[in-house]
């Protein structure tokens, strides 16, 4: 059973080795080659690939926020010069996360992990509704829906839930990359917030229910929180 595939890379020479990689393995058949996501997300619209081999840092859409966005996603391989997006992407249930630079060997390896879920019966990967995060000597499980929102600040973010505030090592795109991005929209530079606990929206702010501090708006964000409410 051949596995239809779409190679998404915007480096030349490493785009030129992953297309290599892809056409020498007997059982992937390469569908498209794409050097954004948003060229892909238009091919994924009207075409069912059973898997996409994606780099992760790539201008405007990184390879998380593409493949949390998409509705029905195939199967994911990342391959990727970065480790920091390790954690993130087996929470998404990724079949591999290839370190850049790679060899044939490794790139079949993860192939045939794909092809073996496959084979198995699993054609969409399971999208997980928590983040993990390590606090003191314990790993904690935050469930999305328990999130009111998440505060940036540098390399920090803090994420205020019912039972406790937790600050841990992630910076605020990254967090933007792990929320669903239809229940949590970017307001403010600092602020994410989750949309299930606004209450009212103004111009320069949110007024969370509950009691929770209220959340500033900034102008380049107004557009998306208004499109969001139906609001004029």
């Amino acid at each position: 059973m051949n596995i239809t595939c779409i190679a998404l890379e915007d480096e030349f020479y490493a785009k030129v080795h992953l297309e290599a990689c892809i056409v020498k393995t007997p059982f992937l058949e390469l569908k498209g080659s794409f050097e954004n996501a948003l060229s892909a997300w238009e091919y994924l619209k009207n075409e069912n690939i059973d898997l996409v081999i994606s780099d992760i840092a790539m201008p405007d859409i990184t390879g998380v926020a593409f493949l949390k966005n998409l509705s029905n996603p195939p199967l994911f391989i990342f391959v990727t010069a970065n480790t920091e997006f390790a954690a993130e992407s087996y929470e998404l249930n990724v079949v591999d996360y290839v370190v850049k630079p790679y060899d044939y060997a490794r790139f079949l390896k993860a192939a045939t992990k794909a092809q073996n879920r496959l084979n198995n019966g699993q054609s969409h990967p399971t999208i997980m509704d928590f983040v993990s995060v390590r606090d003191g000597y314990k790993n904690i499980i935050i469930r999305f829906s328990e999130i009111f929102f998440v505060e940036g600040s540098k390399e920090y973010v803090t994420v205020y839930t019912a039972e406790k505030n937790i600050l841990f090592r992630k910076s605020l795109i990254q967090m933007e990359q792990i929320l669903p991005s239809e229940k949590f929209l970017r307001v403010q530079k600092s602020y994410i917030v989750n949309l299930d606990f606004v209450r009212e929206v103004t111009t320069s702010k949110i007024i969370m229910k509950g009691g929770l501090q209220n959340i500033p708006v900034g102008p380049q964000y107004r557009p998306e929180l208004f499109r969001r409410f139906g609001l004029e």
